[in-house]
């Protein structure tokens, strides 16, 4: 009984330690985003001729990301931080389920605590597919080309 009480009290310990190195880790001027998403795109938006990512901020100070993939298992936004104007964004689908092989839209949502404020430009950072700098047009998406 005592060497399980000493167990305990040292699982407590570690994970007591372990909790407080990852809280001096976070960066407190970066803002986590809320996504949703949803197959289809925004009321009004064409897709590119070409393909690639659309971008862009809605009237009420969201981010919208348009990608392009199995209607089964989308590409979607994983990740969204916000700091200061810079987004970096990660996508990514779920690697444990099957991907069928029709292309249909995707769109996600990102909503920041307060919104994006209106009259900024943001510069959108999409990992594996390059920068972009949206926000003074709220009505607009804004396309990045594919990779070649």
């Amino acid at each position: 009984m005592r060497k399980l009480a000493t167990a305990c009290a040292a699982l407590i310990l570690l994970s007591a330690c372990s909790s407080a190195d990852v809280k001096e880790k976070v960066d407190p001027t970066e803002v986590r985003g809320t996504v949703t998403f949803e197959e289809g795109l925004p009321a009004g938006v064409e897709p590119a001729t070409n393909g690639g990512v659309g971008v862009g901020v809605t009237t009420d100070g969201t981010l919208q990301i348009i990608t392009f993939g199995s209607s089964s298992n989308p590409m979607v936004v994983t990740e969204a931080t916000l700091e200061g104007t810079e987004i970096d964004v990660e996508l990514g689908n779920d690697t444990n389920k099957p991907s069928t092989m029709d292309l249909v839209p995707t769109t996600s949502t990102v909503t920041f605590e307060g919104g994006l404020a209106e009259g900024k430009q943001f510069k959108v950072d999409i990992d594996d597919v390059g920068e972009i700098t949206v926000g003074s047009n709220r009505e607009l998406i804004s396309w990045i080309a594919p990779k070649k």
